[in-house]
């Protein structure tokens, strides 16, 4: 666990260093000084479980993209408090969210609402007057396509094309920068999964609109 201080954010668009899964575990220490091998362990006691469900990922698989980590809520003798939560294995700092739902958005278009997958739901479109939890703006736009032998975008490269292809397309729908704090909203990134990279067809980067707090839409944000 570091001693950092952390900036918080409110949306996975943004660059962010970890993502809170579960809030409230309890992690039972024995009294006095615990080291860190110790610590992590019993934080895979409490945390790993759902962090495999959360990331599809082993947390003791030590080539994972992702790294179970825990910040301090609250230490008592005999107990603490953490927030579980992903980071990036490379320790670097990325945007989009580490958690692996795989459902379709396949149908929804340019100025659909909906609401996002779920572990066994599709995507699901919302007549935009009731409330959502985004609206599309970008669909399908292709990345890397000319390239066969470009790699798998690293996060920080994802943030990159995300700033290149759906910025402006943000501004031109909403009216707003992105980066408009007088309103609550951002936008949130979807795209190719690793797997999929090697089928130029399906590398895509689909762009959403999406509150900054992460409460529900209601309307639409198409100017």
């Amino acid at each position: 666990m570091s001693d950092e201080t952390i900036d918080l954010v409110s949306s996975c668009a943004e660059l962010h260093l970890g993502e809170v899964f579960l809030s409230g575990a309890r992690l039972y220490v024995p009294s006095g000084e615990m080291d860190a091998e110790i610590w992590y362990d019993n934080l895979l006691d409490v945390c790993g479980a759902e962090f495999e469900a959360f990331t599809g990922d082993d947390p003791e698989d030590s080539s994972s993209r992702w790294l179970l980590w825990g910040l301090l809520e609250q230490q008592e003798v005999g107990e603490s408090i953490v927030s579980c939560t992903v980071e990036s294995a490379d320790g670097e700092l990325w945007a989009g969210t580490a958690e692996n739902v795989v459902g379709s958005y396949e149908g929804l278009e340019v100025g659909d609402c909906f609401d996002f997958p779920t572990e066994t739901l599709d995507a699901r479109q919302v007549d935009c007057s009731l409330p959502h939890e985004g609206e599309m703006f970008v669909v399908d736009a292709p990345v890397f396509a000319d390239n066969e032998s470009a790699p798998y975008p690293t996060e920080e490269e994802w943030s990159d094309l995300a700033t290149l292809l759906c910025d402006k397309p943000f501004e031109e729908y909403t009216g707003y920068s992105p980066n408009d704090e007088s309103v609550n909203i951002s936008y949130s990134l979807i795209y190719t999964l690793e797997v999929d990279w090697n089928d130029v067809g399906q590398r895509l980067l689909t762009c959403a609109v999406i509150s900054y707090d992460g409460t529900l839409l209601e309307g639409t944000w198409r100017r």
